[in-house]
């Protein structure tokens, strides 16, 4: 099986082989807010957002739902009630719009790099950014 080149020579495999990884964006979700505090999880459940291209697969948004409810009632972690995901109609431009906005704001500039400045930075100093 070929396999693609991650980050420091680890393999799309290795990344994946933990447990708590695999099973997909609802698993990943759940195991995310399992790991909160307990008086987080709560208002975590209930303000689940998809956003971007690739949730607008049909189907997406309730696999996402059903998976994900069945882990939550699975662990017992919240009642059925307190659990709500929402999927925004225009969530395919989330992205660009949350730029668009981030962009105008006036202390933009002051966080901005560009691009020559970028470009002469050694790697570590780009991590740093």
């Amino acid at each position: 099986m070929k396999t693609r080149a991650i980050e420091n020579s680890t393999t799309y495999n290795e990344f994946w082989k933990e447990d708590k990884l695999k099973g997909g964006i609802a698993k990943m979700a759940f195991e995310s807010i399992r790991q909160c505090d307990s008086d987080l999880k709560m208002s975590l459940y209930s303000n689940i957002m998809l956003a971007g291209g690739t949730t607008m697969m049909r189907g997406f948004y309730e696999r996402f739902e059903s998976e994900l409810r069945t882990l939550v009632e699975d662990a017992q972690e919240e009642q059925k009630s307190d659990f709500y995901v929402s999927a925004a109609l225009h969530r395919k431009y989330a992205a660009w719009v949350g730029g668009s906005m981030i962009s105008s704001f006036s202390t933009f500039k002051d966080l901005a790099v560009d691009n020559a400045t970028y470009s002469s930075q050694t790697d570590m100093e780009k991590k740093n950014l």
